[in-house]
């Protein structure tokens, strides 16, 4: 068993101790975004897609407007803009990535609030940050980010809880025990294996709350197995790149819930696929009716935290095909566990 298929097994126990250790900390999220008026995520490679995710949360459920900052914002331009009333969100697992401790030191002097959240405690980026929030994922030892990844996610859902008069609360307390089914079930994975046969190139799509876990399911195609994955959002699909479906060119595709406003979108782009030839997977939610795909069942949630869940097959599915092409998928080629960007 590689190290990458025993971090993802342990990303309940993760997930669940992430939630409980956030608990106490509720009264200092909502004096620190007293007041703020816009917040702006700094983050790169895995974190940015929490960050994405948390973009769609604070907007939708927590009504403040959230959205992604470029860290060379502050490292390579040293921009001068007003951040008062705003909340910089610096987002970094090792809490070392050079530029977004930079980023959240630039915030501060330009007026923002910070606030780091980081799986390891007294590291770089909690040295100056306003309030920091911790994930409880343990040690990651394989390159591929995952108990690290669904644990941040967690966090950045109870952010948006706390924002909102506990309106998360309850689906989050299930959240482990609902992790340990999706971990538990068995997924058929050669079925999926040979569905995705010797593709080089798919698509991995959602929209909403789950084009972040588009684009990190993406990512872990990239890293473990070389495939040319591109994360999209089915919006983005539909103005162009749809052309891009043929006959063994797969797509895996994020479901929603049946009452989603998205799910119309999904389903055009299903049948798009199909009428291609391509081979679709399609991880929980509802899928289109009359379409052939292999379908990955999943515990019902709302569609706000349904990616948390949806990432687990992803991430078994890149661990797996990775295998079988030959490729270590805990030391993916030309990668380390902290990358800095120059």
């Amino acid at each position: 068993m590689s190290i990458m298929s025993s971090e993802i097994n342990e990303q309940a126990d993760a997930i669940s101790a992430t939630l409980a250790n956030l608990r106490n900390s509720r009264l200092e999220v909502e004096q620190l975004f007293s007041g703020a008026q816009s917040v702006l995520f700094m983050a790169r490679g895995t974190s940015d897609h929490v960050a994405d995710y948390g973009q769609y949360l604070l907007s939708t459920k927590a009504g403040v407007l959230a959205a992604s900052g470029s860290p060379s914002l502050a490292t390579a331009f040293d921009a001068k803009v007003d951040l008062s009333h705003h909340v910089v969100i610096g987002i970094s697992q090792s809490g070392s990535t050079t530029e977004i401790v930079e980023s959240l030191a630039w915030a501060k002097r330009l007026g923002a609030k910070t606030l780091a959240l980081t799986n390891l405690a007294n590291s770089p980026i909690t040295e100056g940050a306003d309030l920091t929030l911790l994930t409880y994922a343990g040690v990651e030892r394989a390159v591929p980010a995952t108990k690290t990844f669904s644990s941040a996610m967690a966090a950045m859902a109870w952010v948006a809880s706390s924002l909102s008069a506990g309106s998360l609360d309850d689906e989050l307390s299930r959240l482990p025990d609902l992790a340990r089914e999706v971990l538990a079930a068995p997924l058929h994975l050669g079925e999926i294996e040979r569905a995705i046969g010797s593709a080089h190139t798919l698509v991995v799509s959602g929209r909403g709350f789950g084009q972040s876990v588009a684009r990190e399911i993406a990512l872990k195609l990239k890293e473990c197995a070389l495939i040319n994955a591109s994360g999209l959002s089915f919006a983005d699909l539909r103005h162009g790149p749809v052309a891009v479906f043929s006959q063994g060119f797969p797509l895996i595709s994020l479901g929603l819930s049946s009452t989603s406003p998205l799910l119309t979108g999904l389903h055009d782009l299903q049948r798009a696929a199909h009428q291609a030839g391509a081979p679709i997977i399609n991880i929980g939610g509802v899928s289109a009716p009359g379409i052939p795909t292999h379908q990955i069942p999943l515990p019902e949630l709302p569609d706000e935290l349904l990616p948390i869940l949806q990432v687990i097959p992803g991430q078994k599915i890149a661990e797996r095909i990775a295998i079988a092409r030959g490729f270590n998928p805990d030391e993916p080629r030309g990668l380390n566990k902290v990358t800095q960007t120059v």
